[in-house]
C-alpha cells in the first residue's frame, strides 16, 4: 500500500485507519508485525496534522508510542503530536485543526498550582508522556514550550535540564541512558520525491553529525552519518558561533540506521543493526557504516537513532 505523506483525501484517511484498526483489533497477538504500519500512520499524523488524530484511540496510540519501529522526525515531534492528541481530547467540538500558538494558550491558561498530568483529570494521560523520550528534546525553544504549557511536572523538566548539563560537562555521556531501544535519540526525514540528495544536521551534546541520503537514478539509495569540525561548510551560522563544540579526539556512538517502505504491498525495512563505532575528526575515522537500500518505492522513512555511552 503506497502511502502518501502530504495531504489526503479525508474519506481515503478514514478508510485507511479503520482498515488497520480492525487489522489490529483482530491480530492483536502479531502486533509486532503490524508496527511499521503503525510507524506510518504517526508519521502522517505529524505531517499533515490532521483532525482524524482525534479519533485515534488511547490503546492504539500509546501501542505507538512504545514501537521501537516507530518513525518520527525528532522527540520533539512526538510530544507536539502527543500535545495535539490530548488537546482534542479535551476539546471535542473542534471542527477545525488547532494552530501551535492556539495550544499553548490553553494549556498555559490552565490553573498553575500542579502541572495538567497530575491533576485528577490529567493522570490518566500521564504513561502517554512517559512514553516521550524527553531526553531527546534539545532545542531550548521546543524546552521554553513544553514549560510554557505545563503538562509535565516541574521536576520532570528540570531533570531534563540537568540531564543536558551533565552531558555537556561529561563529554557527551549520556550516562542514565542504557538501553538502546529505549532511550537512542532518533532524527528522521522522508524521502518521497526527488531531488537525489538530503542531508541533516544532529547536534548533540556538542558534537554535530551530517545525516546524509544519496540517491541514483537507478533507484540505488545510500544513508550514513558524518561527524563534522567546527566551521564546516554544511553548518549555520549559529551552529558554528553559538552551539558548543566538542574538541575530544575521537567520540564513542551508539548508532542504528533504519530504513522502511512499502514495496509491492508488502512491508519492508532494512537496518544496520545496532552499531558501535569511535567517530574521529579524519575524512577515514569520520563517517558511519552506509545503508544501502536497492530498488525501492518511495516514500522511503529513514530514521538515524544514536546514544553516547559512558566513556
Amino acid at each position: 500500500m503506497a502511502i502518501k505523506t502530504k495531504s489526503y483525501e479525508n474519506s481515503h484517511w478514514k478508510q485507511f485507519y479503520m482498515n488497520v484498526k480492525i487489522k489490529l483489533r483482530l491480530t492483536t497477538e502479531m502486533c509486532g508485525k503490524w508496527s511499521i504500519f503503525l510507524s506510518i500512520i504517526i508519521s502522517c499524523l505529524q505531517l499533515s496534522n490532521n483532525i482524524q488524530l482525534r479519533e485515534m484511540p488511547m490503546d492504539l496510540l500509546q501501542k505507538i508510542l512504545k514501537s521501537n519501529r516507530l518513525f518520527t522526525y525528532n522527540e520533539f515531534s512526538v510530544y507536539r503530536t502527543l500535545s495535539y492528541w490530548l488537546f482534542m481530547q479535551l476539546n471535542p467540538h473542534l471542527q477545525l485543526m488547532p494552530s501551535h500558538s492556539t495550544i499553548l494558550s490553553y494549556f498555559n491558561s490552565l490553573p498553575k498550582t500542579s502541572s495538567f498530568v497530575e491533576r485528577d483529570d490529567g493522570q490518566i494521560y500521564s504513561p502517554m508522556f512517559s512514553a516521550v523520550r524527553l531526553h531527546g528534546i534539545l532545542d531550548t525553544g521546543n524546552i521554553q514550550d513544553m514549560q510554557l504549557m505545563n503538562i509535565l511536572p516541574r521536576d520532570t523538566l528540570i531533570d531534563l535540564l540537568s540531564q543536558h548539563y551533565h552531558s555537556l560537562q561529561g563529554g557527551g555521556d549520556m550516562s542514565l541512558m542504557k538501553n538502546f531501544n529505549n532511550c537512542a535519540i532518533r532524527q528522521g526525514f522522508v524521502i518521497d520525491s526527488d531531488p537525489l540528495y538530503h542531508s541533516e544536521i544532529l547536534s548533540l551534546h556538542g558534537f554535530h553529525f551530517e545525516l546524509k541520503g544519496v540517491g541514483s537514478r537507478d533507484g540505488i539509495y545510500s544513508f550514513y552519518m558524518q561527524r563534522l569540525k567546527p566551521g564546516d561548510p554544511v553548518l549555520s551560522f549559529r551552529q558554528c558561533e553559538r552551539q558548543t563544540f566538542s574538541m575530544r579526539a575521537d567520540r564513542e556512538v551508539r548508532y542504528c540506521i533504519t530504513a522502511q517502505y512499502v514495496k509491492k504491498g508488502e512491508n519492508q525495512l532494512q537496518t544496520t543493526g545496532i552499531k558501535s563505532q569511535k567517530f574521529a575528526l579524519g575524512e577515514k575515522t569520520s563517517k558511519s557504516e552506509v545503508l544501502q537500500v536497492v530498488g525501492v518505492e518511495k516514500p522511503l522513512y529513514i530514521q538515524f537513532s544514536v546514544l553516547f555511552p559512558t566513556s
